[in-house]
């Protein structure tokens, strides 16, 4: 299997460098290791301190897993992977989940692997593309058309999504994301959910509960990067 070329990083890796100001950069102010140990309680400073460089199990270690279990209402360490990066767990989950044979939804425009892993495998790739919206105060926003979806979902064994949504900003609601769920179950289709901005929503009240915590066949993919500044860590 040769590995698709994601066409906005070779851009990115191209111009980045020479670029005096980065206007599309999507995550937070860069915090130093000062700031983050300055956060640490005593025990935790001296945990960080006496930390050795060891191997730890595949999954990740069994007090990392817990902790990142606790933003995630049902769920335990059990249900927890721990990858280098949420590209990485992307790569991961969709070869472990999709088969050559497999339709997939995706909402696009999207994050490039998305799309692009299940093309390298085989699978065939169906885009739902979100619809420019004018509402009532003449605001423009990029919506989710449900019927679409659903219709999509009934013939698919997976539905890839994002929200916050990368690259619009767009965000579905609460009911709209337990009608997804509800169509993802009735179908048996796999909801697979790239959840790296959550929690950079403008009101709390809008944050979406993570997909892996209303469904069985929901994945919720989340990172450090995005919503915490934290680019630059990466955990085996």
């Amino acid at each position: 299997m040769r590995f698709p070329n994601y066409e906005l990083s070779e851009y990115q890796a191209r111009h980045n460098p020479k670029a005096k100001a980065r206007l599309g950069a999507a995550t937070l102010e860069l915090m130093s290791l000062d700031q983050v140990l300055a956060l640490a309680t005593p025990e935790q400073r001296g945990e960080w301190q006496h930390l050795t460089l060891n191997y730890v199990s595949d999954r990740g270690s069994p007090e990392l897993r817990a902790a990142i279990a606790t933003n995630y209402q049902g769920l335990t360490a059990d249900n927890v992977v721990v990858f280098s990066s949420a590209t990485e767990a992307l790569f991961c989950c969709i070869h472990a989940a999709v088969d050559h044979a497999d339709r997939c939804t995706v909402i696009t425009p999207c994050y490039e692997p998305l799309a692009k892993i299940p093309e390298s495998i085989g699978a065939s790739v169906k885009a739902i593309p979100l619809r420019r919206q004018i509402e009532e105060t003449a605001q423009a926003r990029w919506a989710l058309d449900g019927d679409e979806a659903a219709e999509a979902i009934a013939t698919s064994e997976h539905l890839l999504i994002n929200f916050p949504h990368n690259p619009t900003g767009a965000l579905i609601d609460h009911a709209q994301l337990a009608t997804l769920v509800t169509h993802c179950e009735a179908s048996g289709t796999r909801l697979i959910a790239d959840e790296v901005f959550r929690g950079l929503e403008h009101s709390e009240h809008a944050t979406l509960a993570p997909v892996a915590t209303l469904t069985a066949r929901g994945v919720s993919i989340g990172s450090l990067a995005k919503p915490h500044g934290a680019g630059g860590v990466r955990i085996g």
